[in-house]
C-alpha cells in the first residue's frame, strides 16, 4: 500500500504504511532478517524521495548491514535489494564529494553483481559514468555510459524505445554535450 502512495506522490502516506510494514515484519521476521532489511530499503528510498539524505543514507546502511548479515547466516536474500541499496550509498558518497568511499563502494557493488548475477549493473556503470563526467573526464565517462546502455539492451533485450535505453542515450548526450561545452571554454 505504501508503494501506492509513493506512486501518486503522498508521500506522508507512504511513510506511514512504510513504517506499518516495518514494524510488521519485526515483529514477524525478528529484527535482524531480510523482510526486515527489505523495509529499510524502501524506507530509504522513500526519505530520499522526501528531500531526507541522513535519514536515508542511514536506512540504506541498515539495509545493507542486514542482508549482509542475513546471507552470512543462509536466509534467504533478495539480490536484487542488496545491489540496490549499495549502488543507493555510492551515490550518496559520490553527491558528498567522497570519492575514495564511492569509488570503494561502487567497486563493491560491481563485483557483487558480477559474482551474483554474472554480469555487470547496468545502474552501478551508469554512476560511474555520471561521477566521471562531473570529474570532467569525459572519454572514461563516455565508456561507461556506453557500457551501461550495452548492458540495458542486453538485460531488457529491447530497442532504442524502452525507457531504460532511453535514459542511458540521454545520459550519453548530456556527457557529450557538457565535453563539447568544456572543450569551447578552454578554447576561448
Amino acid at each position: 500500500i505504501g508503494r501506492l502512495f509513493l506512486e501518486k506522490g503522498d508521500l506522508n502516506e507512504a511513510q506511514e504504511y512504510y513504517t506499518r510494514a516495518l514494524k510488521v515484519r519485526e515483529m514477524a521476521y525478528g529484527q535482524y532478517s531480510a523482510q526486515v532489511a527489505y523495509s529499510y530499503r524502501d524506507l530509504g528510498y522513500l526519505e530520499q524521495q522526501m528531500g531526507n539524505r541522513d535519514s536515508a543514507q542511514f536506512l540504506y546502511q541498515n539495509c545493507v548491514q542486514l542482508l549482509s548479515i542475513d546471507s552470512i547466516g543462509g536466509g534467504e536474500v533478495n539480490d536484487g535489494y542488496l545491489l540496490d541499496a549499495q549502488i543507493m550509498l555510492a551515490r550518496f558518497a559520490m553527491e558528498g564529494k567522497q570519492d575514495r568511499r564511492f569509488l570503494d563502494l561502487i567497486d563493491a557493488a560491481q563485483a557483487f553483481s558480477d559474482t551474483i548475477f554474472q554480469r555487470p549493473s547496468l545502474y552501478a556503470l551508469a554512476l560511474l559514468g555520471e561521477y566521471y563526467c562531473e570529474q570532467k573526464q569525459f572519454p572514461k565517462a563516455l565508456e561507461y555510459f556506453q557500457s551501461a546502455l550495452t548492458q540495458a539492451r542486453k538485460e531488457n533485450q529491447v530497442f532504442d524505445f524502452h525507457p531504460i535505453v532511453g535514459e542511458r542515450l540521454i545520459e550519453i548526450a548530456d556527457c557529450q554535450l557538457k565535453a563539447n561545452d568544456n572543450s569551447r571554454s578552454l578554447t576561448t
